[in-house]
């Protein structure tokens, strides 16, 4: 999807997630595991699993957007 738009929109959306501990921020790592698309995503920090579900819900949106079901 090329909409800036949203793009934008999903962005902002990233950025309003709370940050209640910023000694202990969500970070996503990706892990590759070799060529092409294998691998996995880690989170950690994030003091809460709602922070954590909220990044997964935001996340599967952009997913979706680029065309990953």
């Amino acid at each position: 999807m090329t909409n800036p738009i949203f793009w934008a929109n999903l962005a902002a959306r990233f950025r309003a997630i709370p940050d209640a501990d910023p000694r202990n921020p969500l970070e996503a790592h990706w892990c590759s595991a070799g060529w092409g698309d294998w691998g996995d995503w880690l989170l950690r920090g994030g003091p809460t699993e709602s922070e954590r579900d909220l990044f997964k819900n935001v996340a599967r949106m952009g997913a979706v957007a680029l065309g990953h079901p």
